[in-house]
């Protein structure tokens, strides 16, 4: 099948998926509150590499929405740069190597300050 096959059959909403798992109406209606807010797109290759019967499946983890997407505890420090950065003085290093203002380090790094270096950073970046 041709890639544009592939992009123009894949699974992009909650019943098409429903109905490729023989999923309930109420599982897929719950399915439906996850997709509605954070979009899908699975090829039909893609999925014919899941095995449906494992729910531990490592390609189903992946692309399948799980409840857990709705939960809204977590930290926008996702990949742990608070507790990791070793700059200290007032400014850390981002991926990119630029430095980017943020409090000092002797301050209680919080979901707040990481979310406000983000929007420092965005402003700084014009993002």
């Amino acid at each position: 099948m041709s890639w544009q096959n592939e992009l123009s059959n894949s699974i992009t909403t909650a019943k098409q998926l429903g109905d490729k798992l023989g999923l309930s109406s109420s599982e897929t209606d719950k399915l439906e509150k996850i997709v509605s807010r954070y979009p899908m797109m699975i090829t039909p290759y893609y999925f014919s590499l899941i095995d449906i019967n494992d729910p531990e499946d490592p390609i189903a983890k992946m692309c399948i929405p799980s409840k857990e997407e709705l939960l809204q505890n977590g930290s926008y420090d996702t990949s742990g740069e608070c507790e990791n950065t070793k700059c200290e003085g007032g400014f850390s290093i981002n991926t990119n190597r630029q430095p980017l203002y943020s409090p000092p380090m002797s301050a209680p790094c919080t979901a707040d300050t990481a979310s406000e270096n983000v929007l420092l950073a965005s402003r700084i970046l014009n993002c």
